[in-house]
This record gives C-alpha cells, structure tokens and sequence, in this order.
C-alpha cells in the first residue's frame, strides 16, 4: 500500500504509467515508486530517508565506485544510526566476500552500490531498493529492482530523477512495462546535510578529494550515455551540485575528446 511509505517522508501518489494487459516486467509484490529530486537535494533526500528507515535492509545503487566511497565516508561521519556498507569493482575479492556476507546477514543495514550487486548477488530480506542515479536503461533499472521483492516477499522501490530526466525515462520504462508511480517528498521532512559536508570537506582534505572525484565521475557517467532524451549534462546545475557535497565549487572535467566542462 501508498500508506506503507509514510516513514520514507513522502506524500501524494501519483499514477504515471499507462499499461496495457500484458504482465509486468517486474513482480507484482514489488511497489515501484519515483520522485523528482534536482541534482542538488538528491543527498539531503537520501540521507533523510535512510534516517526515517532504520530498521530496514537497503541497497542504494550509484552510476560509479567513486560516488559510492564519498556517500559511504560521508554518511558514516554523519552517523544516521544503522550499520552502513560499500560496495564497488575496485575492492578486492575478499573484501567484496566479506562485505556481502556482512549485509545479507545484517538485518538492518544500507549497503551503497555501484551495478556489481545488480546482478549475481542474492540478498534475502532486502526491504528497499533506491537508485540514486537514473539508470543507463530500463533493463538496468529491472536488474537493480531485481534485488528486493524475491521469493514471493513484498518489496519496495524508489528511483531517484532530476527534472531533466523524468520524460525520458519514464517513457524507457513505460516501453517495458514496468508500472511506476510518483511520490513527492514533503520539504518540511526533508533534512539538509550540506553545512555539515562543507564542514567536514573543509578540516579533512581526503574527503574534499573524493567528493571532487565523485562529481567528475558522475558528469562523465552522464556524458558517456548514448540516450541523449535521458541523460543532458548541460541541464545539469553543477556548482549546486558540488556545493551540496560541501565543496567550493564544481572541479574542471575534461573529457576525452578535449572538450571541458
């Protein structure tokens, strides 16, 4: 049920997708729901949602490993008050092992994740999957989703979209047949991080680094996309988006062609 998402803070459901008869792409135990958060809030939405869940197993997927080890170092200083985990390509073998062992048998936990928990990885019990970055395409989308709502379980999942993506991509989805409802975030709820971040990207050097690493990876991820009706890096508001991860402004990306940004 739309009621079931009250302690994520959100309200106002609102059906987007039209079906026709045939089947969902995806089970019919899995609630699928979107909000339209800009580039800049997407943090501050994610953080007060993991503070409003705390006693549920969540996997937040991220476009690069780069992303995730700035969300996870940052989030563990501020302290939301569940177990929180980090999953990417870059770590070895045995710590990728170590780390999901620790959340398929944490019974609650955040485990942030690039695409390598998309696939191959069954977790049990995992109550929400966010999507913090738009997916490349709607067969990634289902492959993320994919993770909650196994075995006949009920499961919940929220994408995140900035303004600039929500046609497109609704439109991808719509094409597969997943069935997608909105849900607004309500602004008084919401709780903002950025002081804090600046604050901590400030006294701590490494941090500022990976936060710079972060926003290059992430506008490169949006560059590389083929599908240009989802993905537009010129609607993107860079500098907010490098102030809300407490940095002073956004760092010069060059891309492979030799064209900056």
């Amino acid at each position: 049920k739309v009621s079931d998402l009250a302690r994520l803070s959100l309200q106002d459901p609102e059906y987007v997708a039209v079906h026709e008869a045939a089947a969902s792409a995806t089970p019919s135990t899995l609630q699928q729901h979107y909000i339209i958060t800009p580039l800049p809030e997407k943090l501050d939405t994610l953080f007060s949602f993991i503070r409003s869940n705390l006693k549920s197993k969540t996997i937040v997927f991220m476009s690069s490993g780069k992303q995730v080890r700035f969300v996870y170092e940052s989030l563990r200083h501020l302290q939301p008050g569940i177990p929180l985990l980090h999953l990417h390509g870059r770590q070895k073998q045995g710590g990728r092992l170590d780390i999901t062992t620790r959340f398929a048998n944490s019974k609650y936990a955040v485990l942030f994740s690039t695409d390598v928990a998309a696939r191959g990885l069954d977790f049990p019990a995992v109550d929400w999957v966010i999507q913090l970055d738009c997916p490349e395409d709607a067969d990634t989308y289902i492959h993320r989703v994919g993770r909650t709502a196994r075995y006949e379980r009920n499961g919940r999942a929220v994408l995140f979209l900035d303004p600039s993506e929500e046609e497109g991509m609704l439109k991808r989805l719509e094409q597969k047949k997943v069935p997608i409802e909105r849900i607004n975030v309500k602004a008084k709820k919401q709780q903002s991080v950025k002081d804090q971040l600046q604050n901590m990207c400030f006294k701590d050097p490494e941090l500022k680094y990976l936060g710079q690493k972060a926003v290059i990876s992430y506008v490169k991820y949006i560059h590389v996309q083929k599908d240009k009706e989802v993905f537009k890096v010129k609607d993107l508001a860079l500098d907010a988006f490098a102030a809300s991860l407490g940095l002073p402004g956004a760092p010069r990306i060059k891309f492979i062609k030799g064209e900056d940004s």
